[in-house]
């Protein structure tokens, strides 16, 4: 091989992406969109799914519905400070 040739096994040079901080507005409303749904499941599953089934123990109705009103509270936080188009 000549000095001035690629050798084959040599990663290419990538070219450079985006920084991932800070996130662009399409990422922080997909950030605010999963907090909600993970308040919806939090309270589906945690809240609903025992009292239907009359398996429901206080105290784990009201560590669900303090998880579930967290991230909602934080996903409504967030969706105010960051002007999200949601």
């Amino acid at each position: 091989m000549t000095p001035s040739a690629r050798c084959p096994f040599r990663r290419r040079s990538i070219p450079r992406r985006h920084p991932f901080w800070p996130p662009n507005s399409k990422q922080i409303d997909s950030g605010i969109r999963t907090l909600y749904d993970l308040s919806k499941g939090i309270a589906l599953f945690g809240v609903f799914v025992p009292l239907v089934t009359f398996n429901g123990v206080w105290y784990k109705l009201v560590l669900a519905v303090s998880a579930g009103v967290a991230f909602f509270l934080t996903a409504w936080y967030l969706e105010g400070r960051n002007g999200s188009t949601l």
